[in-house]
């Protein structure tokens, strides 16, 4: 496999710009269960988040990360997860379990202090026989910097002591969006 430079290796898949990281998708019933295979980290937050509502039918009512072959996870990929379980007000949205977490991903979501807004289980009644990959486009340069900001954002409110590192981030970000031009119909 090649590794451009500067990119970094996570167990036994690269992470370098234009390098897919797998993420598997079964069903079961109404459930859904997704396997990101390798590092959890924005990359493949930025895919699932594209992906998720297509991917899933409209009567799945529990949505399980199986998160035993990730080798670590990211705060963005963390952030993605909260907004998932983060269900807004009159939104019918699926109850979200992870699955067997890696060692890794337990200490990630423990040292964020986010572990106990999670139903971690370790087996599901007749989880999938068929999977596929989830597949689609990259999500574009602006939908990655929505991700980064939302995510920190629920990072920041799900604790208060995660404000401090991650407060830079969502400014500098927020920062550095394009800004719109000005409505040139106001008759200003």
């Amino acid at each position: 496999m090649l590794v451009e430079v500067g990119a970094s290796v996570c167990g036994r898949y690269a992470m370098a710009g234009g390098t897919r990281i797998p993420v598997m998708i079964g069903e079961c019933g109404t459930r859904v269960v997704l396997r990101p295979i390798g590092c959890c980290t924005l990359g493949i937050a930025g895919s699932i988040r594209k992906r998720i509502g297509e991917y899933h039918p409209p009567d799945t009512t529990d949505l399980y990360f199986d998160l035993s072959g990730a080798d670590a996870i990211d705060s963005t990929f963390i952030g993605l997860l909260l907004s998932l379980v983060s269900s807004k007000a009159g939104a019918s949205v699926p109850a979200v379990h992870l699955l067997s977490p890696s060692q890794a991903v337990l200490e990630a979501l423990e040292r964020m202090r986010v572990l106990g807004m999670f139903e971690v289980c370790w087996s599901i009644p007749d989880p999938p026989t068929e999977w596929w990959e989830l597949t689609g486009p990259t999500p574009e340069r602006e939908e990655m910097t929505d991700l980064v900001i939302e995510a920190h954002q629920q990072l920041m409110d799900a604790d208060p002591r995660n404000v401090e590192p991650f407060r830079r981030v969502v400014e500098g970000l927020q920062e550095q969006r394009p800004q719109p031009p000005p409505d040139e119909d106001k008759g200003e």
